[in-house]
């Protein structure tokens, strides 16, 4: 039999071959200074935001929506895009923080939602994956998984198809790759237990790990697993790519550096028994990476070997995911705080108190941070000289 890393460089040349793209973190999903279009940045989930973070920032309008908002922003053409536990998808205007449009489904909507052109993708509680129009809120197609839809989505090309397609795991235990315009099936692929996280796309291939402690690597063009690691503890998180290394935590207390085309595991960090959710934000300037734990610490480890360069204490779980800008990262943790951090040494830079548990990860776009809470608020801040006199801090209910 073939070593994985051959299976899987033919596969690419077929791809290439056949004319079936395989190009890396396609450009419509990735951020720019005034957009955030899937939770972690792009495809590949980097966690990376361009521009720099300011040295302080003022609450500019906040959002009620009717339940805990433990879903996380995104931003295209001036709208923030979130889910919350009240059932709803809204669309609100950036700047002000006025609804533009809610959609109601039939259950809680916690994953993330991801925009690609001019439509917004996302997943609910009610087993759907909804395709809706980002200017006006209408549904354009729903499809039916078998059971909850929690990790965010992602696009990927297909031949012939300039709107791509979008990959999506289910609690079924499935990832599912569906057309993005029509809503049709293309393929599902079957894993042994539930899929948490969302699948980063890289040269042709969707790579996802799932509870029953898998990572997988799944050809896009056929709808086949090539390969599966195995990390022997249940993946909640999302893998974040950068070479041919994901980078994931799981249940056993672990994160990791793992080779995909290999298998082998590179490296792996642990200090206390907690495990890990948070999905990881790079740092190139510093070849490092931040994450969060449910040990109430974040973490920053050197990519290459793992080693811990520094660690900053909260006073809850982090299950938000960092997002690195510069030279700086910015999160929320339960314990109420947003913590915005130096990556060079991880000291404070500037926080701010919500006062309810954080699990959402923030949204980066137009100098702007956007972060929803737990008490059903969705927060918006600018960096205190960047404030119009014209907007007020009062909530607007999304109900």
């Amino acid at each position: 039999m073939q070593p994985v890393w051959v299976r899987i460089f033919v596969e690419m040349v077929v791809c290439v071959v056949m004319g079936i793209p395989v190009s890396g973190d396609p450009s419509k999903l990735q951020p720019t200074p005034t957009s955030w279009p899937t939770y972690r940045g792009g495809s590949q989930f980097h966690g990376v935001a361009p521009g720099t973070l300011a040295d302080d920032y003022e609450l500019t309008w906040t959002f009620k929506t009717g339940g805990s908002v433990k879903s996380s922003p995104v931003v295209s053409q001036n709208l923030v895009f979130i889910g919350s536990d009240d059932q709803c998808l809204y669309a609100i205007d950036l700047k002000s923080g006025v609804k533009r449009w809610e959609v109601k489904t039939n259950g809680a909507i916690e994953a993330p939602p991801i925009v690609v052109g001019n439509h917004v993708y996302v997943g609910s509680f009610d087993g759907q994956l909804y395709a809706v129009e980002a200017a006006t809120g209408t549904v354009a197609w729903k499809y039916p998984t078998e059971d909850k839809i929690i990790g965010s989505a992602n696009w990927a090309p297909i031949e012939g198809n300039d709107a791509g397609g979008i990959l999506v795991g289910s609690y079924d235990n499935h990832l599912y790759f569906i057309d993005a315009v029509t809503g049709e099936l293309y393929w599902r692929v079957a894993t042994e237990n539930y899929v948490n996280g969302g699948a980063a796309v890289d040269q042709g291939h969707a790579y996802f790990g799932a509870c029953d402690g898998g990572v997988y690597v799944i050809s896009i063009s056929k709808g086949v697993q090539l390969t599966r690691v195995e990390l022997n503890a249940p993946i909640a998180g999302t893998i974040a790519l950068k070479g041919q290394a994901g980078y994931i935590g799981h249940y056993g207390n672990q994160f990791v550096k793992v080779d995909l085309r290999t298998q082998d595991i590179k490296w792996k960090f642990e200090d206390l028994d907690f495990p890990f959710f948070s999905s990881p934000g790079f740092w190139e300037a510093g070849s490092a990476l931040v994450f969060g734990s449910a040990a109430r610490r974040i973490y920053c480890v050197n990519q290459e070997n793992g080693r811990l360069i520094w660690k900053f204490n909260t006073r809850g779980k982090v299950e938000s995911s960092p997002v690195v800008c510069g030279d700086r990262m910015i999160v929320g943790s339960a314990d109420g705080w947003i913590y915005l951090l130096s990556m060079v040494n991880g000291s404070v830079i500037w926080t701010y108190q919500i006062g309810d548990k954080l699990v959402s990860s923030p949204a980066v776009a137009n100098s702007m941070i956007v972060i929803g809470g737990e008490d059903g608020v969705v927060y918006a801040f600018e960096p205190i000289q960047c404030i119009s006199k014209d907007v007020r801090l009062e909530a607007t209910n999304g109900r």
